[in-house]
């Protein structure tokens, strides 16, 4: 804080500055005022960290607004579920975050386009993984205008040996993207993930 500091003559009544004799009546008293500088707004980023985090963010914020222009969709907070409040939106947000490596759900991406869906492909897709291990279920979803194939193994180690087979290979031309999948998130129905 600044201190600035005036000084003022104390005149007594009936003198006139200057008079004579207004000398030895005269007496300087120091009066100082308070001096702030602008007031901070919003939290101050002064740590190295703090700065790291804000531009990382930042940073995340523009793809995500990159991808909602590209796509001319929904914005990210449309697409996630509605019906999910409290405690479960929290878990599943944790979950999201915690990206489990290991489950029983294997996700293959950009094996079809949407227009080459069809009744048989549940049927193929369940004939094609059983090679591996039991499946429990196939469930094929358009999401983004991209179809994921989302398969439910009985064992995780059956899904992680068809997840080694499937990811990079071949299907019609196009190269598969074979990934885990958190299997809470699947059951709750949201294929975002």
């Amino acid at each position: 804080m600044i201190m600035e500091s005036k000084a003022v003559a104390v005149i007594k009544d009936g003198q006139k500055p200057g008079a004579s004799g207004a000398l030895n009546a005269t007496t300087f008293k120091r009066k100082s005022k308070k001096i702030t500088g602008p007031k901070a707004k919003g939290p101050q980023l002064n740590s190295v960290q703090a700065l790291q985090a804000a531009e990382k963010a930042g940073a995340i914020s523009d793809l995500i607004h990159q991808a909602g222009q590209e796509n001319d969709e929904q914005p990210l907070s449309a697409m996630e579920i509605g019906e999910i409040r409290g405690n479960d939106a929290r878990h599943l947000l944790m979950r999201k975050l915690m990206r489990n490596e290991h489950t029983r759900v294997m996700l293959l991406k950009k094996m079809v386009y949407p227009e080459e869906v069809d009744d048989f492909l549940k049927d193929e897709v369940k004939e094609e993984c059983e090679k591996h291990g039991p499946v429990k279920d196939v469930t094929i979803v358009q999401v983004r205008g991209e179809i994921r194939i989302f398969v439910r193994y009985e064992k995780m180690e059956d899904a992680t040996k068809a997840r080694g087979i499937f990811d990079k290979r071949f299907f019609n031309g196009r190269q598969i993207e074979a990934t885990y999948y958190d299997e809470e998130l699947l059951n709750h129905q949201d294929y975002l993930g």
